[in-house]
């Protein structure tokens, strides 16, 4: 039997929202980038409160705690979902931060 959160991706009960790249000073680039998920995911008639799992792609390591502080101050309490975060080389030249989030639709 699939878990009951493979079932409720295959049934089309979750869906994928990627965020924009965002420019300009780190913190704000971060808050952009989540900001912009954020639109999608409630365009979608989702919430912060049913994230699933979120991939966040940093260029630089050194973005890495600045993130984190943009990304716990945006999640809700007791809501935070399943997180990657790697460095990579993102392909837009000046995009330090991609980041694509899984959520359950209501």
């Amino acid at each position: 039997m699939a878990p009951a959160w493979r079932a409720a991706r295959s049934s089309g009960a979750a869906r994928r929202v990627d965020a924009r790249y965002a420019r300009g000073e780190t913190g704000k680039r971060f808050g952009h980038a989540i900001h912009c998920g954020f639109n999608r995911v409630t365009s979608a008639g989702v919430d912060r409160t049913r994230l699933v799992s979120a991939s966040i792609w940093l260029s630089d390591p050194k973005y890495f705690a600045e993130f984190n502080a943009v990304w716990d101050a945006w999640v809700p309490a007791g809501h935070a979902p399943t997180r990657a975060c790697v460095q990579a080389l993102l392909m837009k030249p000046g995009c330090d931060v991609e980041v694509a989030v899984t959520a359950l639709s209501a």
